[in-house]
C-alpha cells in the first residue's frame, strides 16, 4: 500500500490537484470565504492557540489561519510536492504520515483540523 500511496503522492499538486508551482492566495481567499462559515464557532479565540491542519495539501487552510490572525500554525502532508507549496504559506510544514507526526508531538496543538483525510486512509487506518 505504501508504494502505490509514495506513487500518487509523489507530484499530487501538479498532477491530481493541477496546482501552479507557486502558491495561490487569491483562490485561497476564495475558499476561505467558505471555511468562515464552516468554523463558526469552533475557532479557538485565542489567537496564539497551536494550530496544525492534518493532510494540509498545498496549504489552503493554512492561509485561512494566517488571514485570521494565527501565528503558531503548523501543517502536514504525505505529498513533496503539497509540502513545497503550504511552505510558501507557512514554514512549519513536515513532510510524512499524519499518524506519526501526531504522535511525536501529543498535546501540542489547541486545535487540529482535518478535511480531506479520512477518504485517503487505508481500512487498518
Amino acid at each position: 500500500m505504501n508504494a502505490y500511496r509514495d506513487r500518487i503522492y509523489a507530484n499530487y499538486a501538479s498532477l491530481v490537484q493541477d496546482a501552479a508551482p507557486e502558491f495561490n492566495p487569491d483562490t485561497a481567499r476564495r475558499w476561505g470565504r467558505a471555511y468562515d462559515f464552516y468554523f463558526k464557532g469552533w475557532l479557538p479565540s485565542d489567537k496564539n492557540a497551536s494550530i496544525v491542519d492534518l493532510a494540509c495539501g498545498g496549504g489552503g487552510m493554512l492561509f485561512f489561519f494566517k488571514e485570521r490572525g494565527y501565528s503558531k500554525i503548523a501543517g502536514v502532508d504525505v505529498s513533496p510536492s503539497q509540502v513545497k507549496l503550504a511552505r510558501q504559506v507557512v514554514p512549519d510544514v513536515s513532510e510524512g504520515s499524519v499518524f506519526e507526526f501526531l504522535e511525536s508531538r501529543a498535546g501540542q496543538f489547541d486545535f487540529i483540523s482535518g478535511l480531506d483525510i479520512v477518504e485517503h486512509f487505508t481500512k487498518d487506518e
